[in-house]
């Protein structure tokens, strides 16, 4: 699983930087620093592989770059869920509370000094991962039948609008807002949306999560 990793500059310096090279191309540094602290040496950066990093400048004073790299990380945590690991570069103790309240929604999130500490997820969890999505592709499958036999039966939708609409569900299954997504989805697509919203709807409430 790829990492985005949060870096207060201003905190931890070139020091938290070490072990670039570790990282894959898919991980991705947010750099964030201030006047107090801009002095990077490109040199960490010489054998690293992953995206190219991110600089986001802070202003100084009132914990300004840690409110700034707090509101960023709700940002990513909105953006792409659990897709990524989120680790928060920094000796200071004051992130460990968000980084705990984002643990208890189910969000791979943790703190290191330096990124050659990465943690990696402990293998049990990797298997209640795995499982879940096998459960999930499985709930999908389910789901793609119930729609494509629910439409079936109201015998007013061809066989190539049947196939799309229960793409389009699927797609959505799995998402917080499940229902509104699919309804939203349609209506890009069906002038008829509100129709076949409504046609489909038993079935949503059954695989709502």
């Amino acid at each position: 699983m790829s990492t985005y990793y949060l870096v207060d500059f201003e905190n931890v310096h070139n020091e938290g930087l070490k072990g670039c090279s570790t990282l894959s191309k898919d991980d991705q540094i947010y750099l964030f620093y201030s006047k107090n602290a801009n002095n990077l040496n490109m040199d960490v950066f010489k054998d690293y592989s992953g995206k190219k990093p991110e600089y986001i400048p802070a202003k100084t004073g009132n914990q300004a770059l840690d409110k700034l790299l707090v509101s960023y990380l709700g940002f990513l945590l909105a953006k792409d869920g659990r897709n990524y690991q989120y680790i928060i570069i920094s000796k200071d103790k004051g992130y460990d509370d968000v980084i705990a309240y984002w643990k208890t929604k189910g969000y791979r999130i943790d703190r290191c000094e330096v990124i050659q500490q990465k943690k990696l997820i402990n293998p049990k969890i990797s298997q209640n991962i795995l499982k879940n999505k096998k459960e999930q592709k499985n709930k999908k499958v389910e789901l793609n039948n119930a729609i494509q036999k629910k439409l079936s039966k109201e015998g007013k939708y061809k066989a190539k609008a049947i196939n799309q609409i229960a793409g389009i569900v699927v797609k959505c299954y799995g998402k917080e807002k499940f229902k509104s997504e699919v309804h939203n989805q349609l209506g890009k697509k069906y002038n008829n949306f509100k129709e076949i919203y409504k046609d489909i709807k038993p079935v949503l409430d059954e695989f709502e999560t």
